[in-house]
């Protein structure tokens, strides 16, 4: 084989692992959180997917790690229903692997006039007026992550680029063995 067949293969090896790399990226793994036993029987449900990044055993709002977050509160005597979203959350700051928001261990959204305050046990107006408590730690559970593929192309598409890819490996190399 000739040096530039080499570097021809080479190519090819590198553009089958990039490929692949690429379908094999984790995505942010998606949480479930339940904060029950607040007054008049309400309770928070919700889900936030976030990715601790920096692999400090944290998922931080801060450090750009949630990449989705809502919860919603059933309401009470005391505050109405009400959702919030990420564009809500101020902090956030999850140890990956915990069952829950300790106290120091932030989570903490404000929005539609009511903030939820989970590590603190508080859902009210911000100066407190209005607020309702519970005594329950808000629980986290893992739902899982997902497989990132190649933006833009559908599986049927990849597997016709991955075979394209070969072709052109498999006709270079045919082409390098014919004498001159």
């Amino acid at each position: 084989m000739t040096h530039f067949t080499l570097a021809r293969c080479g190519l090819l090896v590198a553009a089958f692992g990039l490929f692949f790399a690429a379908q094999a990226q984790a995505a942010p793994t998606t949480y479930l959180i339940v904060q029950e036993g607040w007054e008049g029987g309400a309770r928070v449900t919700g889900q936030f997917s976030g990715e601790d990044l920096n692999n400090d055993g944290f998922i931080n709002h801060a450090n750009g790690e949630v990449s989705a977050y809502q919860i919603s509160f059933s309401g009470n005597a005391k505050v109405p229903a009400f959702t919030h979203g990420l564009n809500d959350l101020q902090f956030f700051r999850y140890t990956v692997g915990s069952p829950g928001f300790r106290p120091s261990s932030p989570l903490y959204s404000f929005g539609s006039t009511y903030m939820y305050d989970a590590d603190d046990y508080i859902i009210g107006y911000p100066d407190l007026s209005v607020a309702t408590q519970t005594t329950q730690n808000a629980q986290v559970a893992a739902l899982g992550t997902t497989q990132v593929a190649v933006p833009g192309l559908g599986e049927n598409a990849q597997f016709m680029l991955a075979g394209l890819i070969m072709l052109i490996g498999i006709s270079s190399l045919v082409r390098s063995r014919q004498p001159a």
